[in-house]
């Protein structure tokens, strides 16, 4: 089994050699290519590496997707629910050492559904803040209006 191994930073060679340990005692290895980048708040849509590591599966070069933890697929919720998204959309099969999800497996797959509702929860709460802001803004700017206004009739 050949297996991508992602991370949001560059892995030293003792990082790797201590992932592809751990990973030896759950998957039976042939390779490991290492796939990084470092852009943890970077949209989905922008991640070459994880883009790169879903063509070389689609490819067949690798055989499973492994990531040392939820934190390496990004910064927040949000994102890290449109990453799942996107690996279940194109049917990888994934596994995420820290918090032991599989995604072949149902206790995986409904681990990932929740990650992918708070995802969507987290984006429907800053959508609304920023639906929030943006109507705070106006209605200052409507208030200095008015007070500008009101201080130049005041002074006729």
């Amino acid at each position: 089994m050949n297996v991508g191994l992602y991370s949001l930073k560059n892995m030293t060679a003792m990082e790797i050699g201590k992932l592809s340990r751990i990973i030896q005692k759950i998957f039976p290895i042939n390779d490991i290519y290492v796939y990084s980048e470092n852009t943890p708040k970077q949209r989905i849509s922008r991640r070459e590496g994880l883009k790169k590591i879903i063509q070389d599966y689609n490819k067949e070069k690798v055989d499973l997707i492994v990531f040392e933890k939820l934190s390496s697929l990004g910064s927040d919720a949000c994102i890290k629910g449109e990453a799942l998204e996107l690996l279940m959309k194109e049917k990888v099969k994934f596994f995420v050492i820290q918090e032991n999800i599989d995604s072949t497996l149902e206790i995986g797959k409904q681990q990932i559904k929740m990650l992918t509702l708070i995802g969507e929860q987290q984006k429907e709460m800053n959508e609304q803040r920023n639906r929030t802001s943006n109507i705070d803004s106006r209605e200052m700017k409507n208030v200095f209006l008015y007070a500008r206004v009101g201080n130049q009739n005041q002074l006729s």
